[in-house]
Order: structure tokens, then sequence, then C-alpha cells
């Protein structure tokens, strides 16, 4: 796990599986979000290609299928900081 911004906001963590993903990703958030944090995946240039709310269940599945083979940055925007993981697709 990867966090970018302030380290003293940043009292959550993210989980991806299955990690390498195939036909779809379960994202689960533990710890205390904002009720408007996002999600996003990035490709390995930065390019933004899927965006979602995260719901306030803190768990999303995401449809895996839609993405080309390959590496990807899933990040976690709340206004507590962003945590970034690696998603990899078959």
């Amino acid at each position: 796990m990867t966090f970018t911004g302030d380290m003293n906001k940043a009292d959550f963590e993210i989980s991806l599986y299955p990690n390498p993903a195939q036909n779809y990703v379960n994202l689960s958030v533990d710890g205390e979000i904002s009720p408007n944090a996002k999600v996003s995946i990035l490709n390995m240039v930065g390019a933004t290609i899927l965006k979602y709310n995260m719901p306030q269940s803190n768990t999303i599945q995401i449809d895996a299928s839609a993405l080309n083979p390959g590496v990807y940055f899933l990040n976690v925007t709340s206004e507590r900081g962003v945590v970034s993981e690696k998603l990899i697709v078959k």
C-alpha cells in the first residue's frame, strides 16, 4: 500500500481481492473515510480509466472485465488522504 498526503490524516487502509483479478475485484476500506470518498482506477501513465463513489458500506465490487489485462493503480481519495494499491488484471 502506498500513501500520498498527510500521514496524520490517513487512518484507513484498503484491500483488494482477488488480486490479480479477472472478472471482478472487491475493494474494502478498513477505517474511517469521509462520506464523499472517491475510488479511481488509473493506468500506468496516470490516466483515469474508471471512477466510482465509495458507498457508505466501505465495500464495493468493481467490474474488472471492462479493463484490459495489465497493471493499474486503484486510489481511494478521502478528506483524510489518498491511499493507493496496485491492481493486476489478467
